[in-house]
């Protein structure tokens, strides 16, 4: 969640596309409180977000990886569910599971929208 968090603020501000930044701005918002959630279930601290320039030169490229990272998201949350023995990080990972999933629906319909 860190990373795309990152990333998602990377391309918000590297886009000159006004939707796709606006879109990927409020993706790193939802994604620093994914990071907060699973920081807070560890009882871990946060760690400082770092500004790095990681979008690529495109777009579309970013679209591409958008739906890389939320089909990685779904999977590894899905497996977190079928996991975990306690059952609130069981309700939180699906809780998690169902939003990446919305994300990667939105990736799907933005990429469509570039080709």
């Amino acid at each position: 969640e860190i990373g795309n968090t990152q990333f998602y603020r990377s391309v918000s501000s590297s886009s000159e596309n006004f939707e796709i930044q606006k879109l990927f701005k409020a993706l790193s918002k939802v994604e620093w409180e994914h990071a907060s959630l699973i920081c807070k279930m560890l009882g871990i601290k946060k760690p400082e977000l770092e500004d790095k320039d990681m979008a690529f030169p495109t777009d579309k490229e970013n679209l591409a990886d958008f739906q890389r990272r939320e089909k990685n998201a779904v999977n590894e949350y899905t497996k977190f569910v079928n996991e975990a023995v306690e059952q609130k990080a069981k309700v939180s990972f699906h809780a998690l599971v169902e939003i990446e999933s919305d994300h990667f629906d939105i990736s799907k319909d933005e990429i469509k929208k570039f080709k």
